[in-house]
């Protein structure tokens, strides 16, 4: 048996295939392009998702299960057949700016623990509630990315997220793990346009003869790759996914309030939670401040040990940078998608016990000096 995993990114999609015995057989990507329509604006043609999952998935076949998974915070707003009324918005949209800032300003929110972002999802309808009343009044269902993809390749027109997409919404309150109707009153939106929270290893559909989960968001998809390379990773180890974006997270029991205004606290594709930096690497000058920047974060999250991966991290000059910096035992997981296949990954559960992966050798990197960078 496999279990395919699919990856909705911002400016690509990525597949993974993995085999019962946790071998990555299959590892592929297509790009496609985000829409500035205005400065600050970040849109896409929600079917340009589907169009790069059938350009990457077009003879995969004999898949037991799929999971899928993408980026956070955005929105998809569809009529009840789930047909697009308008572009999908983007976590890096900031047309909601001067919303979030008067949320930030006057508290509203806060009881809900999540940093006010304009790129999620709360204060974008809030924008659009606004500044496109008639496209809201056609929206019957609010999606995100991986949960309208999913449902089309499956045929199905009623929305089903998971813990983790909903805990980056503005919308949901970790407290209770239930949409809350405070924000959705201030957003302006009836709760029965959200979608319904269920497990992400839950069974929802069938595509190709696959069985297909819930999924869960990116970040905590790539968490939980991360975690099956490195099974004996204790409470006090952090992990660096490192691309275009830099996550450094940290596994949680408990849900708690974000210790630093850089500091997000998220739900993980289970039951339990992470806590997050991130950072957008293409801010950063050079290496060495990048890398300051990643021991920094690894301070603050209390880390003992490190296990890094993604794209900076494939070049073995970056990760002995970074062991150096950190002074601190780092191990490399070699996976070129991560979140991929943590989405295979839950796409295995049900049917089998969750597996392990074994893309190679995890490869431990001689430390040397560091130092605390809190």
């Amino acid at each position: 048996m496999s279990y395919a995993g699919v990856d909705v990114g911002t400016s690509g999609l990525k597949l993974a295939v993995l085999d019962d015995d946790g071998e990555v057989a299959v590892e592929r990507a297509v790009g496609y392009d985000v829409v500035e329509p205005h400065p600050g604006w970040c849109e896409i043609d929600p079917y340009d998702w589907l169009r790069a999952y059938a350009a990457v998935s077009g003879d995969i076949g004999g898949v037991t299960g799929l999971g899928v998974t993408g980026q956070m915070h955005g929105v998809v707003l569809t009529d009840g057949d789930a047909e697009p009324v308008r572009p999908a918005v983007l976590w890096l949209d900031e047309r909601a700016s001067v919303v979030a800032a008067e949320w930030a300003r006057t508290g509203v929110l806060d009881a809900l623990g999540t940093p006010i972002v304009p790129g999620y999802a709360g204060a974008i309808l809030a924008w659009l509630g606004e500044h496109e009343p008639a496209t809201m009044a056609r929206a019957e269902r609010v999606w995100f990315a991986k949960d309208w993809v999913r449902a089309r390749l499956c045929g199905d027109a009623m929305p089903v997220t998971d813990r983790s997409d909903a805990a980056g919404s503005l919308l949901w309150d970790p407290a209770t793990e239930e949409w809350s109707a405070a924000a959705a009153e201030v957003v302006g939106i009836d709760r029965a346009q959200l979608p319904e929270v269920r497990p992400s290893d839950e069974i929802v559909g069938q595509t190709a003869g696959a069985a297909v989960v819930v999924g869960a968001a990116d970040t905590a998809t790539a968490l939980l790759a991360y975690r099956a390379m490195a099974p004996d990773a204790g409470p006090d180890t952090v992990y660096v996914n490192v691309g275009t974006g830099c996550q450094v997270l940290r596994a949680d029991a408990a849900w708690h309030r974000p210790a630093y205004e850089t500091e997000r606290v998220f739900a993980d594709a289970g039951s339990a939670w992470y806590t997050m930096h991130a950072f957008d690497t293409r801010s950063m000058p050079s290496a060495d401040a990048l890398v300051d920047a990643i021991a920094r974060a690894v301070s603050r999250l209390e880390g003992v040990r490190v296990v890094a991966g993604g794209g900076k991290a494939r070049d073995p000059a970056f990760r002995r940078l970074l062991a150096r910096r950190l002074g601190l035992p780092l191990a490399y997981a070699p996976l070129r998608s991560p979140s991929a296949c943590g989405a295979a990954i839950l796409a295995a559960h049900p049917n089998a016990p969750r597996i392990g992966l074994r893309r190679g050798a995890v490869e431990v990197m001689p430390t040397g000096p560091g130092g605390s960078a809190r």
